[in-house]
């Protein structure tokens, strides 16, 4: 490649920055040569207006990995197209959410949930009931709460804090140590009727 050859294509490559630099591109117009500024483009980005039904029903559905926002709110859409009330998909979406908080399972994708199957019909009391295995599971991980968490200990002012804090009865008054273990068998009482009824949901 000749010097000169080297400098046209050097020339070239400036023209073109400095033309893409100042949005410009060439026209050639009765023969000769020009540039003018590049069209913009017509398409523009088109936001999604949610209803607020739908938002509401997304900060109550249960946390899942790769939700997709927008592909749930095009399923929701395609239900109410179809007839639906936007009030039962919230209705099912309440007791979906607080079945798999109850049975420890993985949630559906939304955009899956509100799909053509119409999960949110679905009897959530009756699906997929656990079995004793995973009913075990959800006991022990209920155990592990900090309202089921009774202290160690003998000191009325601790039992007391600890009850007033989880809204458990409040201690009588405490003369002697035997008042102290019927206390503490009270609380045990409380926090183990807790425990079942969070798992009947």
């Amino acid at each position: 490649m000749t010097e000169e050859m080297k400098v046209l294509i050097d020339l070239f490559g400036f023209l073109r920055a400095m033309a893409e630099a100042q949005n410009l591109e060439p026209e050639k117009i009765d023969g000769e040569w020009t540039m003018k500024k590049k069209k913009k483009s017509s398409r523009t980005t088109k936001e999604t207006t949610y209803t607020p039904i739908f938002l509401e029903a997304m900060k109550i559905y249960p946390p899942v990995e790769n939700a997709n926002k927008s592909k749930a709110f095009s399923a929701w859409m395609a239900r109410i197209k179809e007839g639906e009330m936007p009030e039962t998909m919230l209705e099912g979406t309440k007791q979906y959410a607080k079945y798999i908080a109850t049975s420890g399972r993985i949630a559906k994708l939304p955009a899956t949930f509100y799909g053509p199957h119409k999960h949110y019909n679905d009897n959530c009391a009756v699906l997929d009931k656990p079995n004793k295995e995973e009913k075990e599971k959800i006991k022990a991980k209920l155990k592990r709460e900090p309202w089921a968490q009774l202290p160690d200990t003998l000191s009325p002012t601790e039992l007391a804090h600890f009850a007033i804090t989880y809204g458990y009865p409040k201690p009588p008054q405490i003369i002697k140590l035997d008042d102290i273990t019927s206390y503490k068998g009270i609380l045990i009482n409380h926090i183990n009727e807790r425990i079942a009824n969070t798992m009947r949901g």
